[in-house]
């Protein structure tokens, strides 16, 4: 009588399930010669009757063990008596178990009902030693705690990495893993170590909502991480069955219906879960490759726990924990399908800074090449400009010249000292503005004109012209004009001058021409004076020179004139920017 089994040597008998031991007794069983029995769920009661012989001369005590922890209800009968009708919630036993005890020489029959209203009526009757069943108990609590333990320790460590990384997926995966969890807690017979009756009975009541939250949990978790976003028709299939799986929530969990959906659901995900794992990963998700091996070991775990549901195999009654070493294994393998994950993207991201520093590296390159045609064509523009520039100066500065002497000729024509005079003076203005040109020419500047060395080139020409030492000339320059103020500097300079030379000293053997030209508080300041004989401002007012100096300072300069001609000639020109 050591582990026998007692299905083979018994009858069987199924009734309705509020059926008493006084109803069945007057029916008829039928012999069953199997080790286990797999009904499905039916709504039935399963009676057993089966008969136990002590042939020995001392008393024996033995535990009689139902293999599966789903069963809802069981009692057992002996000689119309019920020795005991509870779902096993003593808190040292993982399945249904009684204890028998046969005294010497004595023959017993005895009747087990047994209830399964929310689950499958799956499982074995053992008749086993005490101490070895207790043994062999706790070595399989052992390996269910290590297994959830693994699971467990998983889950705490994704909502962990979920919430230093702020990845969602973690998140999804950790409610894939509690329930996995939830579920492999009932379906191991843990939950009678932790549940009391009411809440063991509620749990057992609610078996498929339990599968229909992990088929949810574990497709929105296959969304997530097989990015099904990119990938509509997917994602709209794992929607619907999401969906489906809800709405399987509020079916009548008693019934056939409410027990099987959720199984035939639960079917369809494992092979759309697979088939989609392996589709995406062709497609390009090369994250999927570990996905699909970690769920691959599952596929086969749910395939075999599924087509036991349907009576067709009775596996997980010998490997009872057997979708628990799957899920285990799954929840290892789909942590390293995140770290392959975090590689992939790691050595995309590495190649995308790669590829973005050698396109920028190619950006700067063609920006380098572009910068440097468009400076070289400035510059060669620049230096046509400047070469164009130097060339219409030159030409102008030559026909100046041309001018100059042929004034130069007709003045040697003109019989008049009064022609002579008008014709020194019209030279004298012209040579003005031709040393503006050279100053440009021979300075290459442009824009601005270097007043110190245009207004001494004038001075010098003046003195030369004049040819009279013991008149001197003292000069203060240091500014810098625009060409088209330097012009007309540069002319009233050489009329101011020019008058002083041929007026101011009459009757003097010596004499001192000053000319200033300063910027003082932003405004430019021209100071030309000598220390003659002064004259009558209104006297002069009729000469061309006067004129010319007023019409420049006035309107073109738009300055103010100051002269005074008290004590020798003063002449003050003040003017901002024209």
């Amino acid at each position: 009588m050591e582990n026998t089994s007692i299905l083979s040597k018994s009858r069987i008998l199924i009734t309705d399930i509020n059926s008493t031991f006084e109803t069945i007794n007057k029916q008829q069983f039928k012999k069953y010669n199997k080790n286990h029995i797999n009904l499905g769920a039916v709504k039935k009661a399963l009676w057993i009757q089966f008969t136990l012989i002590n042939n020995s001369n001392k008393t024996i005590n033995k535990t009689l063990v139902i293999s599966s922890p789903l069963i809802e209800k069981t009692a057992l009968y002996s000689d119309k008596k019920e020795i005991s009708s509870i779902l096993s919630a003593y808190k040292k036993f993982l399945y249904h178990t009684f204890n028998i005890s046969l005294k010497a020489k004595e023959n017993k029959t005895f009747y087990l009902k047994t209830v399964s209203r929310y689950s499958m009526i799956d499982f074995s009757l053992y008749l086993k030693n005490p101490a070895l069943q207790a043994k062999k108990e706790r070595n399989e609590l052992f390996q269910d705690f290590f297994f959830l333990g693994i699971i467990s320790a998983l889950m705490l460590f994704s909502i962990l990495i979920a919430l230093y990384m702020k990845d969602i997926s973690f998140i999804f995966y950790g409610l894939y893993l509690f329930a996995i969890i939830w579920q492999q807690l009932g379906y191991t017979g843990i939950n009678r170590f932790i549940l009391n009756k009411d809440l063991l009975l509620f749990d057992l009541h609610i078996s498929s909502m339990k599968i229909a939250f992990l088929i949810i949990t574990g497709s929105v978790f296959a969304i997530s991480f097989l990015q099904l976003i990119y990938f509509p028709k997917l994602l709209k299939l794992y929607i619907a069955l999401i969906i489906i799986a809800f709405l399987e929530c509020f079916l009548k969990q008693n019934s056939s219906v409410g027990i099987y959906a959720p199984i035939l659901t639960g079917a369809v995900f494992i092979i759309m879960n697979l088939s989609s794992s392996v589709y995406v990963y062709i497609k390009g998700i090369k994250e999927a490759r570990f996905y699909i091996l970690g769920f691959s070991t599952v596929f086969i775990a749910y395939s075999f726990m599924i087509l036991d549901a349907f009576g067709i195999i009775s596996i997980m009654e010998k490997q009872h924990n057997f979708l628990l070493i799957a899920s285990s294994i799954e929840a290892l393998i789909l942590l390293l399908a995140f770290a392959d994950r975090y590689i992939i993207l790691k050595r995309q991201k590495e190649e995308l800074q790669d590829k973005l520093l050698a396109e920028i590296k190619n950006k700067h390159r063609e920006i380098k090449e572009e910068v440097e045609r468009k400076t070289q064509e400035l510059s060669l523009a620049l230096e046509e400009k400047e070469l164009l520039l130097r060339e219409l100066n030159h030409r102008v500065k030559n026909n100046l010249q041309i001018i100059l002497s042929m004034i130069n000729l007709q003045k040697g024509t003109l019989k008049t000292e009064h022609g002579k005079s008008s014709c020194e003076k019209i030279e004298q203005r012209i040579s003005a503005i031709a040393h503006t040109y050279n100053s440009l020419v021979t300075g290459n500047q442009f824009k601005n004109v270097n007043m110190s060395i245009y207004l001494k080139n004038i001075l010098k020409d003046l003195e030369y012209f004049f040819n009279n030492p013991n008149i001197k000339i003292e000069s203060d320059i240091n500014l810098t004009l625009p060409l088209k103020e330097a012009v007309y500097i540069g002319i009233i300079t050489n009329e101011l001058i020019t008058n002083s030379f041929k007026y101011a000293f009459k009757n003097q053997n010596k004499g001192t021409i000053k000319i200033k030209l300063y910027k003082q508080n932003g405004k430019k300041i021209l100071e030309v004076s000598d220390d003659g004989i002064g004259f009558e401002e209104s006297q002069k007012k009729d000469s061309l020179g006067l004129k010319l100096i007023y019409m420049l300072a006035k309107n073109q300069l738009r300055g103010k004139i100051i002269f005074d001609t008290q004590n020798g000639t003063y002449c003050k020109i003040i003017w901002e920017n024209v």
